[in-house]
C-alpha cells in the first residue's frame, strides 16, 4: 500500500478556515432536500466566494490543479465545517452540480448529501465482502457516472477501520499492461460490457466499455446483475478478462491507504480513479461520513 502523496494534501490556512465558517454560519439555513434545487447550491457557493474573494478562490483553483492529475484527488485538511453543511455545499458547487437519487427522508444515502455509516453498506451476494470494501466507481449504474464525489469526515472509526482506498486509472492500465493477459488493455477499451441501470433509472442496462482513452468505470457486481436479469451474455473470454481485472484491482499493493480525520475533505474524480475503504469490525462505530456526488 501506498500513503496518500504530500502533493495532492490542501492545508488550509487558520484564518481562512475561520472565515469560511463565520461566513457559511452566517447563511440561511436549508434541509437536504432543499439543496437538489441547483439556485440554492448556486447561491450558497456564491455568497462564500463574494465573501471570501482570493483565498476561496485559490482554494479552488488548487483543489482543480489535484483533480488533474494522478492521483486525479484532492485531500484538503484544516477546514471548519458548519452543521448545516453549507460550506460543504459550496465547496462541491464549485466543480459542478450536486446530483443524487431521488429524495427518501427514510434513507439517509437516498438525499443530496449522504450520510454514511457502515450499517447501511451493501452486502455483495457472491462473497462476505461488502461493495464499499471493494474498489469500484459510483454511480456505475448511470448512464454515465458522476463526475466527482467527495468525503466529510464527521466522525472517524475510533478502532481505525473504514480507512480510504483508491488506484488511479493510470497506475492500473500499468498493471494490466505488465500482467500474463496478452491484449487485455485492448479487450478492456474496445469490448463493451452490460451495465444494469438503477431502477429510479428505469431499470434495463447500458452498453459501454470499461476503460477509455480519458476514463474508467468498474464495479463488477454491477455487471453481475444485468447478467443475472437482463437476458444478456458476454464471451467467456471477456469473462476470463473481467476476473483478471477483478483480481488486479483487489490483490496490487498499488493501492493509495490513508485515514480520514475529523474535517478532513476529500473529492477526487469518479471517472479516473477507483476508490474504496478497508472493512470496519468495531460493533459500535460511530463513523460518519457525508458524501456527495457532482456533475
Amino acid at each position: 500500500m501506498k500513503p496518500f502523496p504530500n502533493s495532492a494534501i490542501i492545508n488550509v490556512p487558520v484564518p481562512l478556515a475561520r472565515q469560511l465558517f463565520e461566513v457559511a454560519e452566517q447563511l440561511p439555513w436549508r434541509s437536504n432536500q432543499e439543496y437538489y434545487d441547483v439556485a440554492c447550491q448556486t447561491e450558497v457557493f456564491n455568497k462564500l466566494q463574494e465573501a471570501c474573494g482570493e483565498g476561496f478562490q485559490g482554494l479552488i483553483a488548487a483543489i482543480q490543479d489535484c483533480l488533474e492529475t494522478p492521483p486525479f484527488s484532492a485531500l484538503v485538511k484544516g477546514l471548519q465545517f458548519d452543521q448545516g453543511h453549507r460550506l460543504f455545499v459550496a465547496l462541491n458547487r464549485a466543480f459542478g452540480v450536486l446530483v443524487a437519487t431521488p429524495y427518501d427522508h427514510k434513507s439517509p444515502r437516498n438525499q443530496l448529501i449522504h450520510y454514511i455509516h457502515p450499517s447501511a453498506d451493501l452486502a455483495i451476494a457472491s462473497d462476505l465482502h461488502k461493495q464499499t470494501e471493494r474498489l469500484h466507481t459510483d454511480c456505475a449504474d448511470w448512464p454515465e457516472p458522476s463526475k466527482y464525489i467527495s468525503m466529510q469526515c464527521v466522525r472517524p472509526d475510533s478502532h481505525g477501520g473504514g480507512r480510504s482506498r483508491q488506484i488511479d486509472m493510470y497506475t492500473l492500465q500499468q498493471l494490466l499492461a505488465s500482467c500474463a493477459e496478452p491484449g487485455i488493455l485492448d479487450k478492456l477499451h474496445q469490448e463493451h460490457v452490460p451495465w444494469q441501470l438503477a431502477a429510479y433509472l428505469g431499470g434495463g442496462v447500458v452498453w459501454r466499455p470499461i476503460l477509455t482513452k480519458n476514463s474508467m468505470c468498474w464495479r463488477r457486481y454491477t455487471i453481475d446483475f444485468a447478467l443475472a436479469n437482463e437476458g444478456v451474455e458476454l464471451s467467456k473470454s471477456m469473462l476470463a478478462t473481467l476476473n483478471i481485472l477483478d483480481e488486479v484491482i483487489n490483490y496490487t499493493d498499488q493501492i493509495i491507504d490513508f485515514a480520514l480525520e475529523t474535517g478532513d475533505f476529500l473529492i477526487l474524480d469518479n471517472q479516473r480513479c477507483l476508490h474504496a475503504r478497508t472493512p470496519i469490525t468495531n460493533p459500535d462505530t460511530q463513523r460518519l461520513m457525508l458524501r456527495a456526488w457532482i456533475q
